[in-house]
């Protein structure tokens, strides 16, 4: 880590740098490492090569982790190795808003559980009353549930260390979320208001709208 500190230039420009850190260095063994000793206890300036692996160890140490079982199966066990329950994801059965969230979780192995909230009538008796905004999809995590897609995909995604390894990073990945928001309400005004007169001028604009997102 000494030699990954030497050689990050955001950390090598702390100590000249105009914050709220204390930053010391200390003598360990044969290295010299650069601690943070602002808050009255030492902390390791983590470089940002080591910084997914660092958020990988206290990730797993506060959430399950999934892993493949001998039988082709997620398993999802805390660190004391106690099943956990799985996601539940409540939606219709159509692709809709809840299908980024699908992609998510069958991209990453995240194990879970989808339920029907169908037929209409079943939807307005047993789901839309409890819902925040009488909305769904519903993400349901353990006693959590969440609802509104874009606020599900991002809290999964800080949960399982899908979120970039930098606040620059987690930036764009919200800047590519918005952008594909913008074009996702283009489509849906286009579909149901507009689509005999406006689809061929809506498929022009796609190579433009889609290179940003290359």
């Amino acid at each position: 880590m000494a030699k990954a500190q030497e050689k990050d230039r955001d950390i090598q420009a702390f100590p000249t740098a105009i914050t709220g850190l204390h930053i010391v260095p200390y003598q360990i063994h044969n290295s010299t490492l650069l601690y943070d000793v602002s808050t009255g206890l030492p902390r390791p300036l983590v470089p940002q090569t080591f910084q997914r692996q660092v958020f990988q160890s206290i990730h797993n140490l506060a959430h399950p982790s999934c892993k493949l079982t001998v039988r082709g199966e997620y398993s999802c066990e805390n660190n004391l190795g106690l099943a956990v329950a799985k996601y539940q994801l409540i939606y219709f059965q159509v692709r809709g808003r809840g299908e980024a969230i699908r992609y998510l979780l069958e991209d990453n192995g995240i194990d879970y559980e989808e339920i029907n909230c169908g037929p209409r009538e079943n939807w307005f008796k047993e789901y839309k009353p409890k819902m925040a905004f009488g909305q769904v999809p519903c993400l349901k995590d353990n006693d959590l549930m969440l609802v509104q897609s874009n606020a599900i995909l991002r809290y999964l995604a800080r949960k399982h260390g899908l979120y970039g390894n930098t606040e620059e990073e987690a930036t764009f990945i919200d800047i590519l979320n918005d952008g594909v928001e913008d074009l996702r309400k283009t489509y849906t005004m286009m579909i149901y208001k507009n689509y005999e007169a406006g689809k061929d001028d809506f498929i022009a604009s796609l190579p433009e709208q889609l290179q940003y997102m290359e």
